[in-house]
């Protein structure tokens, strides 16, 4: 697994604290940013998910690339009608097999400093069933920060061994137009 102790220095693209959200990057990637700059399109492409009902937004998942410095994957969306693939959300996934405390840990550890970047935001904690899981076990840990805009969210997913997944830990931006869309419409 990927040494988090560079996160925050492979987060922010200065030593001071951020004074817009557009400062927080995974991976060096941050909102409002092209998908093209980081990926060839047909990289972008060959990598689409199909996870939603409604194809307002796209999305591409990368996993293991060697220019991965923290993550184990990256999640981007975008708008399906966008040429330049201009980022509207990006997260980034570390797994834990089996090991769901460490994960927590390390949840922890990012809420801390993330609090003390973004002292501005409002920010809560709360825990839900997945709803990807019907049998409502796997347990979603979410610390999320949040202006009008924007939220952060760094979420420890429980799965139960009946969904086959790792236990994940996810750091995302995302802009409040796209969480709307999440949502109301993406699963319609």
């Amino acid at each position: 697994m990927k040494n988090l102790l560079t996160l925050f220095v492979l987060l922010f693209s200065s030593s001071v604290l951020p004074e817009d959200i557009s400062d927080f990057q995974i991976e060096g990637i941050s909102i409002g940013d092209s998908a093209l700059d980081f990926f060839s399109e047909k990289e972008i492409k060959n990598n689409f998910k199909n996870y939603y009902t409604d194809t307002t937004y796209l999305v591409t998942e990368l996993e293991f690339l060697p220019s991965f410095k923290v993550y184990d994957a990256i999640q981007l969306h975008f708008k399906s009608s966008d040429k330049n693939y201009i980022i509207d959300s990006v997260t980034g996934f570390l797994d834990y097999p089996n090991n769901i405390n460490e994960c927590y840990d390390k949840k922890n550890q990012i809420y801390d400093d993330i609090a003390y970047l973004f002292q501005n935001m409002e920010n809560d904690e709360y825990d839900h069933s997945h709803n990807a899981d019907k049998s409502g076990k796997s347990i979603a840990s979410v610390s999320e920060f949040r202006n009008d805009n924007f939220v952060i969210k760094v979420v420890c997913t429980d799965w139960t061994e009946q969904m086959g997944y790792m236990d994940t830990l996810k750091v995302s931006i995302e802009k409040t137009d796209f969480l709307n869309w999440i949502k109301n419409s993406a699963y319609k």
